[in-house]
Protein backbone atom coordinates (compact mmCIF):
# COMPACT_ATOMS: atom_id res chain seq x y z
CA UNK A 1 0.00 0.00 0.00
CA UNK A 2 1.06 3.58 -0.55
CA UNK A 3 2.84 5.28 2.32
CA UNK A 4 1.87 8.72 1.07
CA UNK A 5 -0.57 10.68 3.22
CA UNK A 6 -2.16 14.12 2.98
CA UNK A 7 -1.11 16.74 5.52
CA UNK A 8 -3.99 15.91 7.91
CA UNK A 9 -5.31 12.39 8.46
CA UNK A 10 -6.67 10.12 11.18
CA UNK A 11 -9.88 8.75 12.67
CA UNK A 12 -10.83 11.62 14.99
CA UNK A 13 -13.52 14.25 14.50
CA UNK A 14 -14.77 16.75 13.49
CA UNK A 15 -13.18 15.97 10.12
CA UNK A 16 -15.10 18.78 8.41
CA UNK A 17 -12.58 21.08 10.12
CA UNK A 18 -9.61 19.29 8.53
CA UNK A 19 -8.17 21.19 5.57
CA UNK A 20 -5.14 20.44 3.41
CA UNK A 21 -3.45 22.14 1.74
CA UNK A 22 -4.01 25.63 3.09
CA UNK A 23 -2.14 28.91 2.66
CA UNK A 24 0.88 29.37 4.92
CA UNK A 25 0.45 31.55 8.00
CA UNK A 26 2.49 34.76 7.78
CA UNK A 27 4.06 34.67 11.23
CA UNK A 28 6.37 37.56 10.30
CA UNK A 29 3.32 39.82 10.09
CA UNK A 30 2.84 39.32 13.83
CA UNK A 31 6.07 41.29 14.36
CA UNK A 32 4.11 44.38 13.38
CA UNK A 33 1.40 43.39 15.87
CA UNK A 34 4.00 43.42 18.67
CA UNK A 35 4.53 47.14 18.23
CA UNK A 36 0.78 47.72 18.33
CA UNK A 37 0.37 45.52 21.40
CA UNK A 38 3.16 47.37 23.18
CA UNK A 39 1.43 50.69 22.48
CA UNK A 40 -1.88 49.27 23.71
CA UNK A 41 -0.25 48.05 26.93
CA UNK A 42 1.29 51.46 27.53
CA UNK A 43 -2.03 53.25 27.06
CA UNK A 44 -4.62 50.76 28.32
CA UNK A 45 -2.82 47.95 30.10
CA UNK A 46 0.46 47.10 31.81
CA UNK A 47 3.79 47.63 30.09
CA UNK A 48 6.91 46.16 31.67
CA UNK A 49 10.33 47.15 30.33
CA UNK A 50 13.30 44.81 30.63
CA UNK A 51 13.66 43.65 34.23
CA UNK A 52 17.43 43.74 34.07
CA UNK A 53 17.27 40.31 35.66
CA UNK A 54 15.61 37.04 34.56
CA UNK A 55 12.13 38.31 33.68
CA UNK A 56 8.67 38.53 35.26
CA UNK A 57 6.35 36.10 37.04
CA UNK A 58 2.61 36.65 36.50
CA UNK A 59 0.28 34.99 39.02
CA UNK A 60 -3.43 35.21 38.26
CA UNK A 61 -6.03 34.99 41.05
CA UNK A 62 -9.65 33.82 40.92
CA UNK A 63 -10.80 37.29 42.08
CA UNK A 64 -9.84 38.89 38.76
CA UNK A 65 -6.50 40.28 39.90
CA UNK A 66 -2.93 39.35 39.05
CA UNK A 67 0.34 39.89 40.88
CA UNK A 68 3.54 40.73 39.01
CA UNK A 69 6.88 39.68 40.45
CA UNK A 70 10.36 40.44 39.16
CA UNK A 71 12.39 37.23 38.90
CA UNK A 72 15.81 38.04 40.32
CA UNK A 73 17.47 34.62 40.20
CA UNK A 74 16.79 31.22 38.64
CA UNK A 75 18.06 27.65 38.71
CA UNK A 76 18.98 25.93 35.46
CA UNK A 77 17.28 22.69 34.42
CA UNK A 78 18.61 20.43 31.66
CA UNK A 79 16.28 18.81 29.15
CA UNK A 80 16.31 17.50 25.60
CA UNK A 81 15.31 19.64 22.61
CA UNK A 82 14.81 17.93 19.26
CA UNK A 83 16.57 20.80 17.49
CA UNK A 84 19.55 21.39 19.78
CA UNK A 85 19.96 18.23 21.89
CA UNK A 86 20.58 18.52 25.63
CA UNK A 87 20.10 22.11 26.69
CA UNK A 88 20.28 23.85 30.06
CA UNK A 89 17.79 26.69 30.53
CA UNK A 90 17.03 28.98 33.47
CA UNK A 91 13.68 27.38 34.26
CA UNK A 92 13.03 27.33 38.02
CA UNK A 93 12.49 30.57 39.92
CA UNK A 94 14.93 30.87 42.82
CA UNK A 95 14.22 34.39 44.12
CA UNK A 96 11.72 37.09 43.16
CA UNK A 97 10.26 40.36 44.42
CA UNK A 98 6.69 41.62 44.10
CA UNK A 99 6.25 44.83 42.11
CA UNK A 100 2.46 45.19 42.19
CA UNK A 101 -1.05 43.75 41.96
CA UNK A 102 -3.36 44.74 39.12
CA UNK A 103 -6.90 44.07 37.90
CA UNK A 104 -7.70 42.33 34.60
CA UNK A 105 -10.74 44.56 34.04
CA UNK A 106 -8.63 47.73 34.03
CA UNK A 107 -5.39 46.33 32.55
CA UNK A 108 -6.45 43.63 30.05
CA UNK A 109 -3.08 43.37 28.28
CA UNK A 110 0.38 42.78 29.71
CA UNK A 111 3.38 43.43 27.47
CA UNK A 112 6.80 42.46 28.81
CA UNK A 113 10.05 43.19 27.03
CA UNK A 114 11.48 40.19 28.82
CA UNK A 115 10.96 36.50 29.53
CA UNK A 116 7.95 35.45 31.59
CA UNK A 117 6.51 32.78 33.88
CA UNK A 118 2.69 32.57 33.88
CA UNK A 119 0.26 30.58 36.07
CA UNK A 120 -2.99 30.81 38.06
CA UNK A 121 -6.74 31.21 37.63
CA UNK A 122 -8.13 33.61 35.02
CA UNK A 123 -11.25 35.64 35.83
CA UNK A 124 -11.78 38.07 32.98
CA UNK A 125 -10.25 38.53 29.53
CA UNK A 126 -6.56 39.26 29.07
CA UNK A 127 -3.60 38.80 26.73
CA UNK A 128 -0.02 38.32 27.96
CA UNK A 129 2.89 39.04 25.61
CA UNK A 130 6.63 38.42 26.02
CA UNK A 131 8.60 40.09 23.21
CA UNK A 132 11.74 42.18 22.85
CA UNK A 133 12.81 44.79 20.34
CA UNK A 134 14.15 44.84 17.69
CA UNK A 135 11.74 41.99 16.99
CA UNK A 136 13.66 40.42 14.08
CA UNK A 137 16.83 39.80 16.10
CA UNK A 138 15.50 39.36 19.65
CA UNK A 139 14.04 36.42 21.55
CA UNK A 140 11.68 36.11 24.52
CA UNK A 141 10.07 32.98 25.91
CA UNK A 142 7.31 32.03 28.34
CA UNK A 143 7.46 29.28 30.97
CA UNK A 144 4.25 27.68 32.26
CA UNK A 145 5.28 26.19 35.64
CA UNK A 146 1.81 25.36 36.95
CA UNK A 147 -1.83 25.07 35.87
CA UNK A 148 -3.58 27.92 34.09
CA UNK A 149 -7.35 27.61 34.53
CA UNK A 150 -10.42 29.71 33.76
CA UNK A 151 -12.62 30.53 36.75
CA UNK A 152 -15.50 29.23 34.57
CA UNK A 153 -15.86 27.99 30.98
CA UNK A 154 -18.80 30.23 30.14
CA UNK A 155 -17.19 32.66 27.69
CA UNK A 156 -16.54 35.36 30.29
CA UNK A 157 -12.92 34.31 30.75
CA UNK A 158 -10.23 34.28 28.06
CA UNK A 159 -6.43 34.20 27.98
CA UNK A 160 -4.10 34.90 25.09
CA UNK A 161 -0.50 33.88 25.73
CA UNK A 162 2.01 35.07 23.12
CA UNK A 163 5.74 34.39 23.16
CA UNK A 164 8.12 35.91 20.65
CA UNK A 165 10.04 32.63 20.59
CA UNK A 166 8.98 29.54 22.58
CA UNK A 167 6.39 28.57 25.16
CA UNK A 168 7.71 25.90 27.53
CA UNK A 169 5.88 23.53 29.87
CA UNK A 170 8.15 23.23 32.90
CA UNK A 171 9.59 19.98 34.20
CA UNK A 172 7.98 20.01 37.65
CA UNK A 173 4.41 20.70 36.58
CA UNK A 174 1.47 18.96 38.34
CA UNK A 175 0.90 15.38 37.24
CA UNK A 176 -2.55 16.52 35.99
CA UNK A 177 -1.54 19.55 33.95
CA UNK A 178 -4.21 21.92 32.63
CA UNK A 179 -3.95 24.99 30.42
CA UNK A 180 -6.90 27.17 29.41
CA UNK A 181 -6.13 29.72 26.73
CA UNK A 182 -4.94 30.50 23.21
CA UNK A 183 -1.18 29.85 22.99
CA UNK A 184 1.00 31.38 20.29
CA UNK A 185 4.75 30.94 19.70
CA UNK A 186 5.50 33.57 17.04
CA UNK A 187 8.85 32.28 15.77
CA UNK A 188 9.27 29.17 17.89
CA UNK A 189 7.35 26.22 19.30
CA UNK A 190 5.27 25.07 22.26
CA UNK A 191 7.04 22.18 23.95
CA UNK A 192 8.00 20.29 27.07
CA UNK A 193 11.62 19.17 26.95
CA UNK A 194 12.58 15.52 27.27
CA UNK A 195 13.81 14.59 30.73
CA UNK A 196 15.44 11.20 30.26
CA UNK A 197 18.65 9.27 29.51
CA UNK A 198 20.93 11.49 31.54
CA UNK A 199 19.61 14.64 29.85
CA UNK A 200 17.69 15.97 32.83
CA UNK A 201 16.38 12.58 34.06
CA UNK A 202 13.83 13.32 36.79
CA UNK A 203 11.17 11.66 38.92
CA UNK A 204 8.76 14.12 37.27
CA UNK A 205 9.69 13.14 33.70
CA UNK A 206 6.35 11.41 33.11
CA UNK A 207 3.12 13.18 34.07
CA UNK A 208 -0.32 11.53 33.96
CA UNK A 209 -2.19 13.90 31.65
CA UNK A 210 -2.11 17.12 29.69
CA UNK A 211 -5.34 19.01 28.95
CA UNK A 212 -5.40 22.15 26.81
CA UNK A 213 -8.69 24.00 26.35
CA UNK A 214 -8.08 26.69 23.77
CA UNK A 215 -5.78 26.79 20.77
CA UNK A 216 -2.19 25.96 19.75
CA UNK A 217 -0.48 28.27 17.24
CA UNK A 218 3.24 27.87 16.60
CA UNK A 219 5.74 28.61 13.84
CA UNK A 220 7.66 25.36 14.34
CA UNK A 221 6.41 21.91 15.29
CA UNK A 222 5.13 21.71 18.87
CA UNK A 223 5.69 18.56 20.92
CA UNK A 224 5.83 17.26 24.49
CA UNK A 225 6.09 13.45 24.41
CA UNK A 226 9.25 11.39 24.07
CA UNK A 227 9.28 7.66 23.43
CA UNK A 228 11.87 4.92 23.12
CA UNK A 229 9.62 1.95 22.58
CA UNK A 230 7.69 3.20 25.61
CA UNK A 231 7.00 6.66 27.01
CA UNK A 232 10.14 8.02 28.69
CA UNK A 233 9.10 11.65 29.17
CA UNK A 234 5.84 13.53 28.71
CA UNK A 235 2.18 12.71 29.30
CA UNK A 236 0.38 9.38 29.42
CA UNK A 237 -2.81 11.02 28.11
CA UNK A 238 -3.06 14.20 26.05
CA UNK A 239 -6.32 15.98 25.27
CA UNK A 240 -6.47 19.21 23.29
CA UNK A 241 -9.92 20.79 23.02
CA UNK A 242 -10.49 23.72 20.70
CA UNK A 243 -12.40 26.56 22.38
CA UNK A 244 -14.97 27.55 19.76
CA UNK A 245 -15.56 30.86 21.55
CA UNK A 246 -12.14 32.01 20.32
CA UNK A 247 -13.22 32.18 16.69
CA UNK A 248 -15.55 35.16 17.02
CA UNK A 249 -14.28 36.66 20.27
CA UNK A 250 -10.54 36.13 20.80
CA UNK A 251 -8.72 37.51 23.86
CA UNK A 252 -8.20 41.29 23.87
CA UNK A 253 -5.55 42.58 21.45
CA UNK A 254 -4.85 39.03 20.24
CA UNK A 255 -3.64 39.12 16.60
CA UNK A 256 -6.29 37.75 14.25
CA UNK A 257 -5.41 39.52 11.00
CA UNK A 258 -4.04 37.70 7.97
CA UNK A 259 -5.07 34.64 6.01
CA UNK A 260 -5.53 32.25 8.93
CA UNK A 261 -8.07 31.17 11.50
CA UNK A 262 -8.13 28.99 14.60
CA UNK A 263 -8.57 25.28 13.91
CA UNK A 264 -9.65 22.35 16.05
CA UNK A 265 -7.77 19.18 16.88
CA UNK A 266 -7.80 16.62 19.63
CA UNK A 267 -5.11 14.16 20.71
CA UNK A 268 -5.50 11.33 23.21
Amino acid sequence: PSLNKPGVWGSGGDQTLWQYPIAAVDFNAISFDFAQMKTSAQSAGLYLASSGKSGYHILFSSNGNYEVRKVTATNAVTGYDADTGCISLNQNIKTETSIGTYTIATKPIIFMEDNAWVEGTIKGKITVVAAKFPVNTSNAYIWIPNNIAYAAHDGTNKLGLIAQTDIYFARDIPTSFNIDGALMAQKGKIIRHGYYNGCGLSANSIRSNLTINGSIISYAKSYWNWTSGTLVSGFTTRTINYDTKLLYEPPPYFPVTGEYEFISWKEE
